[in-house]
């Protein structure tokens, strides 16, 4: 049956179907001209750089791969896509949209309705980690021995003390907020592997942070120690961290007078989440219930920032042992530096792994401390990793794997 007006509404209906889709996949291009979407980007890495256009046959294989990168990276609403397939899963499926993240438990004891979702970190191998898949050998437990050792003589042979600091995964003091599926191969892991081998057949002293974070979280389970959207823990669990550590340093320098936690002002509030909550793009849909410590009047802490070399943060007190710090850390001791920069006469931290003998040799430290997070010691070392410097003309590695 031949309706006009019927002919003509579905005239209408075909056409705006067809404006809507060519709209639909023009966006991506118009965007990618007039930069109209504000989504931040949620990847914790750099994004590919614009090609580099040159007329010579060798560059042109180069070339065409450097387009190919720069268009995966910077196609038109690609951090919106991101953005919106990550929260369709998280928050109707309820599992993660992105392969560095796994939703956890829900903890009901959050103080806001969207702060309560426990986020845990999956790359880098953190997870395998976590679960004690593929446990050290006997000759990769020799191998980081030697290295221990080979930093410890060559600090010794300065009149330096050597310190190897283990900090906790999140997954190692909340297991309970891991999802039910998440099930350990066995109990056991690198960590406690490593230091248990350290112990025996050396006398490198290793301090083993997760000991005091489990006992703090069992004596006062309403304390939390870790950030529930963030890979780190949060200013309470770093500060029970700082006050193990600094009673196993008052044993070789006595005069040091710990800080207390009376201090410090406790300071709870709800932001939005952290760097797992950004993976998953959704750091204002994931909240956090931070929990931040700010010193009290007349505490100033006294660490200040060396705008002239990379890495490198320095500050100076007054110490009646004399004791320059020199510490190679991650960003698990962001907030300790404070804390510890009170108590020596000099302290130098350089974020990295990697042993730099040019710093040591400048500072003349007395103390230098290596501190690692737990999930660092899921990568292999090989002996090469261990040599001198001297014999190999550059740092000493405690691993071959990029700086955190």
């Amino acid at each position: 049956m031949n309706d006009p007006q019927a002919n003509q509404v579905r005239r209408f209906a075909d056409t705006m179907l067809i404006v809507l889709f060519v709209g639909a996949i023009s966006l991506p291009m118009l965007d990618m001209m007039f930069r109209f979407d504000s989504t931040p980007n949620a990847e914790r890495r750099s994004l590919a750089p614009d090609p580099v256009f040159a007329l010579n046959p060798q560059a042109m294989d180069a070339l065409q791969k450097q387009i190919k990168d720069w268009t995966n990276d910077h196609f038109g609403l690609r951090n919106f896509m991101i953005r919106q397939h990550g929260l369709f899963k998280a928050r109707l499926l309820g599992v993660s949209g992105s392969t560095k993240v796994i939703i956890g438990r829900t903890d009901p004891n959050a103080t806001a309705p969207l702060a309560g979702q426990w986020l845990f970190l999956v790359a880098l191998n953190t997870m395998n980690y976590h679960l004690h898949r593929w446990p050290m050998n006997d000759a990769q437990l020799e191998i980081w021995r030697k290295n221990l050792m080979l930093r410890r003589d060559w600090l010794a042979a300065r009149g330096a003390r050597y310190i190897f600091v283990i900090a906790p995964n999140a997954q190692t003091i909340y297991p309970e907020f891991l999802p039910v599926s998440v099930q350990r191969v066995a109990n056991r892991t690198r960590a406690d592997q490593l230091i248990e081998h350290i112990r025996k057949t050396t006398d490198i002293e290793v301090v083993d942070l997760r000991r005091p974070l489990l006992e703090a979280k069992l004596a006062r389970p309403e304390e939390r120690l870790f950030m529930r959207t963030d890979t780190h823990w949060n200013d309470l669990g770093c500060f029970r961290a700082y006050e193990y550590l600094i009673e196993k340093l008052r044993v070789h320098y006595p005069s040091i007078k710990p800080l207390r936690m009376d201090q410090f002002e406790l300071v709870r509030t709800t932001t939005n989440g952290g760097d797992l909550a950004g993976m998953l793009g959704g750091r204002d849909i994931f909240l956090e219930d931070r929990i931040d410590l700010f010193p009290k009047p007349p505490l100033e802490l006294r660490l200040s920032r060396d705008k002239s070399r990379e890495n490198l943060l320095n500050a100076t007190a007054t110490d009646p042992d004399g004791v320059r710090l020199v510490m190679f850390r991650d960003s698990f001791a962001e907030t300790m530096m404070g804390y510890l920069a009170e108590h020596f006469q000099t302290t130098c931290f350089k974020w990295t792994y990697n042993f730099h003998e040019d710093i040591i040799l400048q500072e003349k430290p007395n103390l230098v401390i290596t501190q690692m997070v737990e999930r660092t010691l899921w990568y292999d070392i090989t002996e090469e990793d261990w040599m001198l410097p001297a014999e190999r003309k550059k740092a000493v590695r405690i691993g071959d794997f990029p700086d955190p």
